[in-house]
């Protein structure tokens, strides 16, 4: 039996724990494509209710962080349960996490397509400078964040495709398209940090 059918939820003559690295794996990636629908929903907040993202408690970012991590564990718990629990089936759990990405690429987009149509809708100001300085940083920084995640989502989505077309068809992707998905969505990270 090859691994790619152990992790596929093939689970005759198994060994104990051999699914993990690809449990692993899901819940990395699917933990940073959360937290990337988290940051656009901040950014978003920030942009439409700027009065209101100034005073809210910093106990409100931390149990958003502790929820995308909580879901990220779910869906590695998920994919545990999947190899040792004949009934639920692997297809279910990726139903759940392919609805769950989807969701999240969602939120992503329609927060910076708020964000876009209110920073183009917003009149210049021409009585304070200061309040014209603070509006052209908050517009620099949500290109920034907009730049950031629209590369996020440049590497991410050639992955979420064949992840996808994968789970209908196991043999129709060559090994080296998996690897070179991969290789994409977990280069991600490496270019963050130059944008």
């Amino acid at each position: 039996m090859n691994e790619t059918n152990i992790l596929r939820g093939k689970k005759e003559n198994a060994l104990p724990g051999v699914w993990i690295p690809g449990a692993m794996q899901l819940f990395a990636s699917s933990a940073s494509v959360f937290f990337l629908a988290l940051i656009s929903l901040e950014c978003a907040f920030a942009v439409l209710k700027p009065l209101h993202h100034r005073v809210v408690s910093t106990r409100v970012y931390i149990y958003s962080i502790v929820v995308v991590w909580a879901v990220g564990i779910f869906i590695f718990g998920l994919m545990g349960l999947s190899f040792y629990y004949p009934k639920l089936e692997r297809e279910t759990v990726d139903i759940v996490v392919h609805f769950c990405l989807f969701i999240s690429l969602l939120v992503i987009c329609a927060s910076y397509l708020k964000i876009r149509a209110r920073l183009s809708s917003t009149a210049p100001e021409v009585t304070a400078v200061k309040s014209r300085q603070t509006t052209e940083h908050n517009v620099r920084l949500s290109r920034t964040l907009f730049v950031v995640i629209a590369l996020s989502l440049l590497f991410w989505l050639p992955a979420f495709a064949v992840y996808i077309g994968r789970d209908f068809c196991q043999t129709c992707f060559h090994p080296y398209v998996m690897w070179t998905v991969n290789v994409l969505h977990l280069a991600n990270s490496l270019v963050n940090p130059f944008v």
